[in-house]
């Protein structure tokens, strides 16, 4: 059966690569993909685990997340405003957006296929991350 789980954040520059890279090295999925893309975006055969990211799909989820295929995580990090290295005069992130993103975020919060995991936790003690991520979702 067809099994999705999707990272999305409070922000950009929030920890969804690092965690994406993580799961996709630690777990089985028979597809993922190298950068983000949409939650809506991607096709899989019947039988395939996939997991994909976009920090800012986390506005879409409250809609989809009663699909019993679709598994959400999303990255709480207390990040403010961020820079990238390849674009030192732009913030990829700010208060507003913040605080936006986890307004979506409390709504679904104790939904079965929803889980928030924690940046500071994830880098402090990425074991106990994988092992929760691993007794909820298929």
């Amino acid at each position: 059966m067809f099994k999705h789980i999707h990272i999305v954040a409070c922000s950009p520059r929030s920890g969804t690569t690092l965690l994406h890279e993580a799961m996709v090295t630690c777990f089985k999925f028979d597809k993922h993909y190298d950068h983000e893309i949409r939650f809506n975006l991607v096709s899989a055969d019947d039988g395939q685990r996939l997991i994909t990211k976009r920090p800012n799909d986390i506005m879409y989820m409250p809609a989809v997340i009663d699909d019993p295929d679709f598994f959400v995580i999303y990255v709480l990090r207390d990040v403010i405003v961020s820079r990238h290295s390849k674009n030192k005069d732009t913030y990829y992130s700010n208060i507003r957006l913040w605080r936006e993103m986890q307004s979506y975020a409390t709504s679904i919060t104790g939904h079965d296929r929803f889980l928030q995991v924690r940046y500071e936790e994830f880098v402090t003690n990425p074991n106990a991350v994988q092992a929760e991520i691993a007794a909820r979702f298929p």
